[in-house]
């Protein structure tokens, strides 16, 4: 019996370790645009490199690794544009670099949220019954959801927008919740507002007699750019085509 549920416990400790890398490199790529690259930590567990940022691996971990490191049953990680950079000053505590504020803060800005949400990462954990589970199996099939979390990044609308905030060098960046919610809060615009079609990824799903675990992205296609002009009041600029004649730089093919 204690054989099983030492077992069992390791499973629940490789789930938090997989949550924790999936929102470590989530954060990392829509996220790190101005964060200090000093202060960033570096974590090379499932065979990834990834940097963090301070403030939000703080948050994380007191979801996920504070205690006996067991899973939560929900983690909602948002990712949003704020579309009123300029807005009122957060209570003491609260951090504006990246975080959204909470509905207190709202400010009067018409009839519209102030957040536009883009991404919606869904993680669930769903504890089983029986313990006889061998953790080599957790951790391949574990690695492999995480590996697909990194490798869909670049391929996420997402991705566009988080590199014209680059190019145009804004300060805004985008914005995170995490929650263990599915609830929007007042000041946020779901996906799928105004007739927009919302698309819903899955990664697949770990099962095991020790649990289950699933991950899954929610996003609009819809582009950003009309909510990114008006959160950092920079037009954006028309990217030149590349005649084939010239010799330039090769093009990144990652």
């Amino acid at each position: 019996m204690a054989a099983q549920r030492s077992c069992k416990n390791e499973f629940e400790k490789y789930v938090c370790n997989a949550f924790y890398k999936i929102l470590h490199v989530v954060a990392e790529a829509r996220l790190s645009h101005g964060a200090e690259p000093g202060k960033r930590s570096t974590d090379s567990s499932f065979l990834l490199e990834s940097k963090g940022i301070p403030e939000i691996d703080a948050e994380i971990h007191s979801h996920i690794r504070s205690g006996d490191m067991v899973p939560p049953n929900l983690l909602v990680f948002t990712v949003a544009v704020d579309m009123n950079a300029d807005g009122p000053v957060p209570p003491p505590g609260v951090s504006v670099n990246n975080k959204m504020l909470p509905p207190n803060t709202r400010d009067d800005y018409g009839s519209c949220p102030r957040y536009k949400v883009l991404e919606r990462w869904i993680l669930r954990f769903e504890r089983g019954a029986k313990s006889d589970i061998k953790p080599s199996f957790a951790v391949k099939h574990l690695l492999l959801l995480v590996k697909s979390v990194y490798s869909c990044l670049r391929l996420l609308p997402c991705h566009k927008t988080v590199f014209q905030l680059q190019y145009r060098n804004a300060s805004c960046g985008l914005k995170y919740r995490l929650s263990t919610s599915l609830s929007l809060q007042q000041n946020e615009c779901s996906i799928g507002h105004q007739n927009e079609e919302i698309h819903e990824y899955s990664f697949g799903e770990v099962e095991t007699p020790s649990g289950r675990v699933l991950v899954k992205v929610q996003y609009s296609l819809s582009p950003a750019d009309e909510y990114l002009v008006a959160a950092t009041e920079v037009p954006i600029l028309q990217v030149r085509e590349r005649s084939l004649s010239c010799t330039t730089e090769p093009t990144d093919a990652a």
